[in-house]
This record gives structure tokens, C-alpha cells and sequence, in this order.
């Protein structure tokens, strides 16, 4: 319950402004609770300084309950259609996962889906480096603002530890004013991002991928909206392993048909030295690296000499 009296006494900022648009110099409001979520309040006011009784605020108190039990029925048809939308996206998602053909067709009308469903601008899918431990987008949807082309600095450990052991979306409701995620505050806001949800797209393996929801302005989130996010996140992780073996499989071939065309060279040498030089040079290509070099020790001799 929130009791205000004189509009000279100390008061919060948003209930100030709130007394300043209502004209009102006198103001009782309960918070409407449903399910521990706060629903709105509902709030009296007058035009002159007064002291409420307290059966008023027992009064006004129980209003503010009976309309938290109907709210939910008021709410069951836009819960319906949310549910017929989550369907459709979770049906586009295990669809792709199945057919292997057409993920970006996929993650695009999932992230349009998506925003619009939540109405925000930015949805992306990020990738940490296992070598760096930084973040960078493997897939994003900004519609028409600019895009997100750099990367994301590794996170603190307090930061790692908050997604590996989250349940649920990290959710930021005002960027600039919260801790969490501290070391990507000032890339995200300089991208326009006031508010946002992250999930791991496996639950406690934030290093499996994160997929980020940002919004531009300051706003809190629901607890069907971090549900939604977090059932999508969950089916993004099946198609980030799926291509993540695809790309594997990939590699496992190029290296093999490298290391079959590298023999056949190495069996046309005509003499050693061309032997030497030719193994070195499919060396550096198969390994990928710029220099190699042979070394051989003759038999009791402590120094080593370059081949080729």
C-alpha cells in the first residue's frame, strides 16, 4: 500500500510526477499482484491534503486483489494467441533442425516472429571464441537500424557464473543502471540497446551460445516473455550443435581430400631433396601454417641441420 498525503511531504519521483498529471494533492493506490508479477496499480485521488482511514486502505486493498483474480480471465485470449505463436515458432525451429536446409530462412521469420511478439528491434545469436572468450554474432535481426559488426568483451567471472547457474533469461529492464553484464554495457548502448533478455542456449553452457532480445528503450519483461525466450533459446542450442557437427564433418573431408592429394604429389618426387621440399610445402597447407621446416641430426652429432 502506498499512502501519500500533503504534496509538500517527501515523495518518490514517479509518484510526484503522477500527483503533477492528475493535479491531485492527495493520493491512495494499491498494487494490483498476481502471482508475485505486478499488474498495475489502482489508485484514488483528491484535490485537497487529507489523511485516508484505514478502512479506505483496507477497502482499496481488496479492490485492487478482486481485480487481480479477473485479470487473468481478461488475459486468457492473448495468452491463447501467444501460445499459437510460440507453437508456430518452435514448429519452424525443430523443422530446420530435422531438414538441415534453410536455417537462415528459419532464424529470419523466428527473429521477426519474435520481435514482434515482443516488440523490440534487436534480436541476435552470439558465438564466444574459445580462444579469446569473446562474443561475436553468428546470427542478428536489427531490421532497419545499424547492425552489430564488432565483438563483445569476455565477460567477468562473476558475469559466467550468473549464466552458467541462471534457470532462466538474464533480464536487464535499464542498461545504463544495472551491474550485470558490465563489461558490454557501453557496446550495447552505443548500438541503442536500453533493455534486454539473455539465455544461454543451453542452460548452465553459456559457452554453447547466448541469444540476446534488445529493446531501445528503458522496460521490464514479463514472465511469459522470458519463458518464451527461454523455450526459443533452447531450440536455437539443437541447431547451433546440428551445424556446429555439419561444419565439423566439413573440415574432416577438406582435411582428408588435402591429405590424399598431398600423397599423390609426394609420390611423384623424383629424388629426396624434391621429396623434402614437396612434404614441406603440402605440410603448410594441410596444417595451415606459413613456415615449416625439416630438421634432421646425423648420428653423434649435436647440432641439427635444415632440410629442403
Amino acid at each position: 500500500m502506498i499512502v501519500v498525503g500533503e504534496a509538500q511531504s517527501t515523495l518518490t519521483e514517479i509518484t510526484g510526477r503522477l500527483m503533477q498529471l492528475l493535479k491531485a494533492r492527495s493520493l491512495l493506490a494499491a498494487p494490483i499482484l498476481w502471482q508475485g508479477e505486478l499488474l498495475g496499480f489502482l489508485a484514488v485521488e483528491g484535490t485537497e491534503p487529507r489523511i485516508w482511514e484505514e478502512a479506505e486502505k483496507t477497502y482499496l486493498r481488496g479492490a485492487a486483489q478482486l481485480i487481480a483474480l479477473t485479470a487473468p480471465l481478461a488475459q486468457m485470449e492473448q495468452t491463447v494467441q501467444q501460445t499459437q505463436q510460440y507453437q508456430v515458432l518452435t514448429t519452424g525451429l525443430t523443422r530446420a533442425i530435422c531438414s538441415q536446409e534453410g536455417w537462415n530462412d528459419t532464424l529470419q521469420q523466428c527473429a521477426e516472429q519474435l520481435c514482434q511478439r515482443l516488440q523490440v528491434e534487436r534480436f541476435l545469436v552470439l558465438l564466444p571464441s574459445p580462444k579469446t572468450g569473446r562474443f561475436s554474432a553468428y546470427y542478428q535481426h536489427q531490421g532497419s537500424l545499424r547492425p552489430f559488426q564488432e565483438s563483445l568483451d569476455r565477460l567477468s567471472e562473476v558475469d559466467w557464473q550468473m549464466l552458467q547457474r541462471s534457470v532462466e533469461p538474464i533480464a536487464i529492464e535499464n542498461l545504463s543502471e544495472d551491474l550485470k553484464l558490465l563489461a558490454w554495457r557501453q557496446t550495447l548502448l552505443d548500438l541503442g540497446v536500453r533493455s534486454l533478455l539473455v539465455c544461454s542456449t543451453s542452460l548452465g553452457r553459456p559457452e554453447s551460445g547466448l541469444l540476446l532480445i534488445g529493446h531501445e528503450t528503458s522496460r521490464t519483461w514479463s514472465t511469459q516473455e522470458r519463458q518464451l525466450v527461454q523455450g526459443i533459446s533452447q531450440q536455437l542450442g539443437l541447431i547451433l550443435y546440428q551445424w556446429h557437427l555439419q561444419c565439423q564433418g566439413e573440415q574432416q573431408q577438406q582435411l582428408q581430400q588435402a591429405m590424399r592429394q598431398g600423397l599423390a604429389i609426394i609420390q611423384r618426387a623424383q629424388n629426396l631433396k624434391h621429396l623434402q621440399q614437396v612434404s614441406l610445402q603440402q605440410f603448410t597447407q594441410i596444417l595451415q601454417v606459413p613456415v615449416a621446416a625439416l630438421i634432421s641430426w646425423p648420428v653423434n652429432q649435436y647440432q641439427g641441420q635444415r632440410q629442403g
